[in-house]
């Protein structure tokens, strides 16, 4: 657990240290009309991917992964719909997803996308997964009560 946050510190510190936009310089934000309740953020060199993750079945839940091209303006259903995105990492090239949800068919774990999240692969066991953090060519995935994984 401690190389997970060693990892989830580092990879936060590469994105703090970004240049910060005009607004956040001068302490003005501003508020961005979304689509639904996003539960996580990826920033990759494709957009900004977000994850739904709802059990409010009562508000008709996307509980996919959504996408924006224009940083965060407009966006637009990227898969894995109904499933519970519980997080979202970037790494060599591919999109890697955590999913609560059982599908149809399809198990929860951690998807695999190597076409900006056109289409979306199942990897790894079949348990509600957590969290994903990609270290080289390490995947690491948790679990909410299955332990880590690599």
């Amino acid at each position: 657990m401690h190389r997970v946050a060693m990892i989830v510190v580092l990879i936060l510190s590469i994105f703090a240290a970004t240049t910060k936009t005009w607004a956040q310089e001068v302490g003005t934000w501003e508020k961005l009309t979304i689509p639904k309740p996003f539960y996580t953020l990826e920033v990759t060199p494709y957009g900004i991917y977000a994850g739904e993750f709802s059990g409010s079945w009562g508000s008709n839940p996307y509980n996919g992964i959504f996408v924006s091209h224009n940083l965060g303006e407009t966006w637009t259903p990227s898969g894995l719909a109904d499933r519970g995105v519980t997080d979202i990492t970037y790494g060599n090239g591919n999109l890697y997803a955590t999913i609560y949800y059982w599908g149809i068919e399809d198990p929860p774990g951690l998807y695999e996308s190597n076409d900006k999240g056109a289409s979306w692969t199942k990897i790894g066991p079949d348990f509600s997964a957590a969290s994903v953090a990609v270290c080289g060519d390490n995947i690491l995935l948790g679990g909410y009560s299955h332990g880590l994984w690599v």
